[in-house]
C-alpha cells in the first residue's frame, strides 16, 4: 500500500490485520482511506449528475464508482491490456 495512503494508516491497519489482510470493517477501511487519501490532496467527486468527459484526457490513474451502479455505468476500453500496459 506504499504510496496509496499515509503511513500512519498502514500502520493502523497492520496492527488490526493478520497475515497481509485487513482486520476492520469495509466501512472503517473507507472512512480511513477516504481521509488519508484527502490529506494527501485526492479530489473526489461526489454527485448524482456528473459528466465524466473530463476524464479522458486527464491524468487520472483511479476512478471508483461507488454508487453500487446506480447511476449509468462508466465506459471502458474495450481493450483493458492498453490501458494497464501503455500500449
Amino acid at each position: 500500500m506504499n504510496g496509496i495512503a499515509e503511513n500512519g494508516i498502514i500502520e493502523i491497519l497492520s496492527e488490526v490485520g493478520n497475515k497481509g489482510y485487513i482486520g476492520v470493517t469495509i466501512n472503517i477501511y473507507e472512512s480511513l482511506m477516504l481521509l488519508s487519501c484527502r490529506r494527501m490532496g485526492v479530489q473526489y467527486l461526489f454527485s448524482g449528475d456528473y459528466d465524466l468527459s473530463f476524464i479522458e484526457n486527464s491524468n487520472v490513474h483511479v476512478v471508483f464508482d461507488a454508487s453500487g451502479n446506480r447511476f449509468s455505468p462508466t465506459e471502458f476500453p474495450e481493450d483493458m491490456d492498453s490501458v494497464f500496459t501503455g500500449r
